[in-house]
């Protein structure tokens, strides 16, 4: 997205609950600090082949591919921890946005029922000839599994190598 995208007050341009509002909501949010607090550095990195013509006619597929997601950030907390449980999971969220209620983040968000399971997902605003529509989303993305890695800071580095 082009940095100076600049995101209206409605969802003419781009729904309220979409992945790119929710994940890094830019003028949407009135505290910019909190935004800077939480930044990462992310890319989702695909692999596998594209579906074929007959995976796609029958919906069905035995090929192993998905988005590997990758983010640095510094503190865990802040970083993608804070973003899943209190942006993407939170279906009032972005605040202010209330006509209609934005939903879950059609991509990540995650709603756990009464007996620890995933349940459907709503979200609004994808319909643009009826933006207050909402939509139930099934559970399409099947995370398998999850690692933090920690690197050094640079001065670390540089203190070692004495430069």
């Amino acid at each position: 997205m082009h940095p100076g995208f600049d995101f209206t007050s409605d969802q003419t341009h781009c729904p309220f609950a979409a992945h790119t509002r929710k994940a890094f909501p830019r003028a949407d949010f009135p505290a910019p600090e909190i935004i800077v607090q939480n930044h990462m550095i992310r890319s989702g990195l695909p692999y596998g082949p594209e579906v074929s013509d007959a995976e796609a006619a029958s919906g069905t597929t035995s090929t192993d591919r998905g988005l590997a997601f990758v983010a640095y950030q510094d503190d865990i907390n802040n970083g993608m921890f804070f973003v899943q449980i209190n942006w993407f999971d939170i279906p009032t969220f972005i605040f202010g946005k209330s006509d209609p209620t934005p939903g879950y983040d059609p991509i990540l968000g995650q709603i756990v029922t009464e007996n620890g399971q995933t349940g459907p997902r709503f979200t609004s605003g994808l319909d643009p000839t009826d933006p207050d529509r909402d939509f139930t989303l099934p559970d399409f993305i099947i995370s398998r599994g999850g690692e933090y890695f920690f690197s050094p800071p640079i001065s670390a580095i540089t203190a070692g190598l004495n430069v």
